[in-house]
């Protein structure tokens, strides 16, 4: 079994029909060899890029968190109950993650901090776990995140090949 911890962009994958990666994020889901997790900031970022459509698209996360088809990792010594501002302060984000995101903001520029916060999030968070993979479309966003292992649907198709291989 293989522990994932999921990007946002993989969850609106899954849930629109329209986008072009829909039907393998579909077919991830539909993997029993895969445990699949989001991390608490995941869902205030749905919340956050659909504001309109909020109650729809957080119930079927939350159908999916109750039936055990995802599980939550919570925000790094955050807990606080969703929804919250994210804070400014990074304090509770481990000192090597805080300066890689410092990294990430100055490689990819100011428009990047509001990104860079969520995504330090959920790299902490993964790494906490303990989870083999996340999996992202934006490898991009993760590259300074040396100490996890980042890979996108063609890195988790090649996983699945050497492992049905080897049975």
């Amino acid at each position: 079994m293989l522990k994932i911890t999921l990007d946002t962009n993989i969850l609106f994958d899954y849930f629109n029909q329209n986008r072009r990666n829909h039907q393998i994020a579909k077919e991830v889901f539909d993997n029993i060899q895969y445990i699949l997790y989001i991390v608490e900031t995941t869902l205030r970022e749905v919340q956050e890029k659909s504001p309109a459509e909020r109650a729809i698209k957080l119930k079927p996360i939350k159908d999916l968190i109750n039936s055990g088809k995802l599980n939550l990792l919570p925000e790094p010594q955050m807990g606080c109950a969703i929804p919250m501002a994210i804070p400014l302060d990074l304090s509770h984000i481990s000192p090597n993650r805080d300066k890689l995101k410092e990294i990430l903001i100055k490689s990819k520029g100011k428009g990047y901090k509001k990104n860079a916060i969520p995504d330090a999030l959920i790299a902490e968070a993964h790494l906490r776990s303990g989870n083999d993979y996340l999996l992202t479309e934006n490898k991009k966003d993760f590259v300074f995140f040396s100490d996890i292992q980042i890979i996108d649907y063609k890195g988790l198709l090649k996983i699945k090949n050497k492992q049905f291989n080897r049975h």
